[in-house]
């Protein structure tokens, strides 16, 4: 099963979205209410979708804004509340692994790892720097 990752982005002042990524956590209502228990006090967030839609905002270790009401009220306050009032122990955050390998990441874009038959047929194509910087000063053509 894939897993739904949300995008941390620190918020520069109230709702306003700054481009410093934090980094990619679990998109589950228990790893939600982790990073919101465990945030900076001091600073506010934005958890952004893949479709960069703001899931939730943060004040400091609490919830500032979730558009989503019903998913508010069903899912997410529920577990966030038992573990701001230390009912459940807070988990660890779960961050999406950064580390891949190059074919995985080529995977996810449609693309395939150059072969020695490509690094081949591209040169047998393609001119030489010699070749190129001949073709740009010769003027020999051009009437004056």
């Amino acid at each position: 099963m894939k897993k739904n990752y949300l995008s941390v982005y620190k918020c520069n002042e109230f709702r306003v979205v700054s481009n410093e990524f934090v980094g990619r956590i679990e998109d589950t209502p228990e790893n939600i209410s982790a990073f919101v228990v465990s945030a900076d006090f001091n600073c506010n967030y934005a958890l952004v979708d893949d479709m960069d839609t703001v899931k939730v905002f943060t004040m400091g270790n609490y919830l500032d804004l979730v558009p989503d009401t019903e998913y508010l009220e069903k899912e997410l306050r529920p577990v966030l509340l038992q573990m701001q009032f230390g009912e459940t122990e807070v988990p660890n955050v779960k961050y999406e692994p950064i580390k891949k390998s190059l074919e995985e990441f080529l995977g996810e874009k449609d693309l395939q790892l150059a072969t020695e038959d490509t690094y081949k047929s591209m040169s047998e194509t393609s001119k030489s720097f010699e070749e190129i910087e001949q073709d740009e000063f010769n003027h020999d053509d051009i009437e004056i």
